[in-house]
């Protein structure tokens, strides 16, 4: 689980993205997110020594320059987080609207009065209001 807490940082992720277009020099990364250039290539490094990335020195008009493309590894990583991230979301409301209906079973049977429901309702909507719209 480490790996995978590593490799998905919100950060690491942004750039991942960008590289989903096509191969980037750090600088147009650092530029695009903006964060610096040594946030980018320390996030760079760490990619390319998991695998996520590739880098590749082009002859520039002064001097060589690196670029960065994602590795069919990195793409893999990438639509694995979004899959993830789908699944829990759609379990996360699966599980709020269930106990919501707990409460509302709890209200007709005459366990739980009006107010204690509207409150239980309340904090179940304030606790994964991340989720918008339940």
């Amino acid at each position: 689980m480490r790996l995978v807490h590593r490799m998905t940082s919100e950060e690491k992720l942004r750039i991942v993205s960008l590289l989903r277009d096509g191969v980037r020099h750090p600088s147009s990364i650092a530029r695009e997110l903006g964060i610096t250039r040594q946030g980018v290539d320390k996030h760079l490094g760490e990619m390319y020594r998991y695998g996520v990335v590739d880098k590749e020195w082009v002859l520039g008009e002064d001097r060589p320059r690196v670029e960065y493309a994602l590795t069919p590894l990195g793409e893999f990583l990438y639509l694995g987080a979004e899959a993830l991230e789908r699944e829990y979301r759609e379990r996360a409301r699966e599980y709020a609207l269930s106990e919501m209906r707990a409460l509302d079973e709890r209200l007709i049977s005459g366990e739980i009065t009006e107010e204690e429901h509207r409150k239980g309702i309340a904090a179940i909507r304030e606790r994964f209001a991340w989720l918008q719209g339940l």
